[in-house]
């Protein structure tokens, strides 16, 4: 069966969300497929056919990545490579400093419970909420500056990772003889970074398929099941 694709921008805009899912309800959708960080769960209408990415709801179907195994596979590999010093970077202020926890901040706990099964239980844990900056904020560039003893870095994602691995070479710091930096998503090389990322890879294709099955479910009247994608460790220059 085909379908028509209608991709709605909240800009992590609440009061957004919530017009959007009435929009799309009033204009008869099939089913909407949700990404989202904000406290929205109070608002769904899970009558009507939703699924989830990333995040878990109540009574609602959801589709993720092995986000918990990758950050057991980040702390492995850096603990392999030598690293003695730890610090992961997150850019969704995820546990911690909000109520709202997803799917994602698992990347957060794997790594730190893999890094105390070794016996590590110092690790410096920098989060900022999403959504706040266009940019990595300041402060995160003047901690990784301020700790010169941290060799072993697990950011978010590539997109963060690559940032650091810019600033980490601009104040004289190698990467990776220096500091080894892992990222999360798939390993991709990006502008003026001029190496490939070591990544934990997701699998969009198979993502999107779990995501389409679980669609076709509700209107099958079979079972519809949430799905958890497994991951990959991809080796680049970073580490």
């Amino acid at each position: 069966r085909g379908y028509k694709l209608m991709m709605c921008n909240s800009s992590e805009d609440l009061d957004k969300e919530i017009a959007y899912i009435d929009m799309l309800k009033t204009n008869r959708v099939d089913a909407i497929i949700l990404l989202t960080n904000n406290d929205i769960e109070p608002y769904l209408d899970k009558s009507f056919p939703i699924v989830s990415f990333d995040r878990r709801f109540v009574d609602v179907p959801y589709v993720a990545s092995d986000n918990h195994q990758g950050g057991v596979m980040a702390a492995r590999h850096l603990i392999e490579r030598g690293c003695k010093n730890f610090m992961f970077i997150g850019d969704d202020a995820q546990g911690e400093n909000t109520p709202v926890v997803t799917e994602v901040s698992k990347r957060r706990i794997g790594f730190f419970e893999e890094l105390r099964k070794h016996g590590i239980q110092t690790v410096m844990n920098i989060e900022y909420p999403l959504g706040n900056y266009m940019d990595i904020p300041e402060f995160v560039f003047e901690s990784i500056k301020e700790h010169p003893l941290i060799d072993g870095i697990f950011a978010i994602s590539d997109a963060v990772a690559a940032d650091v691995v810019k600033y980490l070479e601009s104040i004289g710091r190698k990467v990776p003889e220096d500091v080894k930096v892992i990222g999360y998503d798939g390993g991709r090389s990006y502008l003026n970074l001029g190496k490939q990322l070591t990544s934990i890879s997701q699998s969009p294709a198979r993502i999107a398929e779990s995501l389409g099955e679980i669609i076709q479910s509700y209107y099958s009247k079979t079972e519809v099941k949430s799905f958890i994608v497994p991951v990959e460790f991809i080796q680049g220059d970073t580490t």
